[in-house]
Formats: structure tokens, C-alpha cells, sequence
């Protein structure tokens, strides 16, 4: 499979897993409303911020995919013209900036993620103490 329709894939996926609104069911009289979905248990804490690091990780690894696929055309190209070595230099270019500009984003999302967690921790200790102080009066 090529890196272009491996990257369409990884896209497809992604969109894929975004959440569907919830369903709509008729009342008599033609009026629609929205069907009952389980309630959920919140995501806490530390939880909630691996989850969204992990979305920013799996979308910043398709984007680096499909990133790789598109620059990849034009080095094709030069290939096939027979200018391996000038396609070469420029797969080489290519690939380093590609790799230096994703590095960054990966380390920007695991330290936002540490962040985002300790504050997170930080909020839940806050409101389950004053909590537990409320109990307490009553």
C-alpha cells in the first residue's frame, strides 16, 4: 500500500472515531427528540488528560503521515525525471524538518498532558475536600 493511501486511511480512522450525535427517534405527532444515551461516568484527573494526548498524539501522527506522503511526491517526481541524487538531498531536507517540527508537537502535547494532569489532581483534591468539609457540617 502506498504511504499516500496508508495516510487517507489513518485519516478515515481518525474521522471515524469522532462522537456521533445521538440518535433521533419520532414522538406520535411527527416531533423528534433525542434517544436516552447511558449515562456515563466522568473522566477524572490524570485519566482525562492521557485521553486527550492521546487524541492530539494518534491526529499529530496521522498528520506526520500524511505530511511525509504529500512532500513525497515531488521527490518521486525528480526520480523519475533522473535526478535520484537531487531527489535524494531533498528526501533527506524533507525528512529531517518533518521529523524536528514533529518531535516538537510530540513534546509540547506530553508536557501540556503532565501539566493539565497536575492541575486536574490539583481541582479534584480542591473540590473533594470542600466537599467532604460540606458533609461534615450537615
Amino acid at each position: 500500500m502506498s504511504k499516500a493511501k496508508v495516510a487517507k486511511a489513518k485519516v478515515a480512522k481518525t474521522k471515524a472515531k469522532v462522537a456521533k450525535p445521538a440518535a433521533r427517534k419520532s414522538k406520535a405527532g411527527g416531533a423528534k427528540v433525542a434517544s436516552k444515551a447511558p449515562k456515563k461516568t466522568p473522566i477524572k484527573g490524570k485519566a482525562l488528560a492521557r485521553l486527550i494526548e492521546d487524541i492530539i498524539e494518534e491526529g499529530a501522527n496521522s498528520a506526520e503521515d500524511i505530511h511525509r506522503a504529500v512532500l513525497d511526491l515531488p521527490a518521486t517526481m525528480l526520480e523519475n525525471l533522473g535526478l535520484k541524487s537531487t531527489s535524494k538531498n531533498m528526501k533527506k531536507v524533507q525528512d529531517s524538518s518533518i521529523g524536528a517540527v514533529y518531535k516538537l508537537i510530540h513534546e509540547i502535547n506530553h508536557e501540556v498532558a503532565n501539566l493539565a494532569t497536575r492541575l486536574l489532581d490539583k481541582r479534584e483534591k480542591a473540590v473533594g475536600g470542600s466537599a467532604a468539609k460540606k458533609k461534615r457540617a450537615n
